[in-house]
């Protein structure tokens, strides 16, 4: 298994270790709930170490390139936890140049991209057109099923105030 490994060698040094993880967490790959889980859980981890200003810090978001979440809908974990996992992703998320999503999960990862997004606005203060933080450049949504295009769909938020979805400039889908 060539992550354990990798895990292995970071356990040697810093030095090691500043140079394996960019080439462990350059494409990210969270198939199922689990994944999320444990990514999610990898990444509060360093929000602690960056609190402590411990050696252990790494900063994942800035050598995360590509990105992909896969089914969540067989999910066993409560719906918050869940949530509350995508919630810790969002910033790895934004800074994802290309992301790509099962479609029965965009709903969940538009949601928290949203939800977070609106968080960091106060509603007492009148905002002008701002700048969405994502560097997302593509996008792509996987489907399988025959339902797949009804899914994606009702992922897509119309409402006023939407910024995720229309900030990626390259979308693909493949069925």
């Amino acid at each position: 298994n060539p992550y354990a490994t990798a895990l292995s060698l970071c356990s040697v040094s810093r030095l090691v270790r500043r140079i394996t993880l960019p080439k462990l967490l350059h494409t990210i790959l969270l198939r199922r709930s689990h994944s999320v889980g444990m990514f999610s859980n990898a990444l509060r981890i360093q929000q602690a170490y960056a609190a402590e200003k411990s050696d252990l810090f790494f900063d994942y978001t800035s050598v995360i390139q590509r990105m992909w979440i896969g089914s969540l809908k067989e999910c066993r974990s409560p719906d918050s936890e869940l949530k509350s996992d995508l919630s810790v992703l969002v910033p790895t998320l934004l800074a994802s140049p290309a992301l790509a999503v099962d479609c029965s999960s965009l709903r969940l990862v538009v949601q928290s991209v949203e939800n977070a997004w609106k968080s960091r606005r106060d509603p007492n203060v009148e905002h002008g057109p701002s700048p969405f933080p994502g560097k997302t450049q593509s996008l792509t949504i996987t489907a399988r099923g025959h339902n797949a295009e009804a899914q994606i769909f009702r992922s897509i938020d119309t409402r006023k105030g939407t910024v995720f979805l229309p900030s990626i400039p390259h979308l693909t889908y493949l069925i």
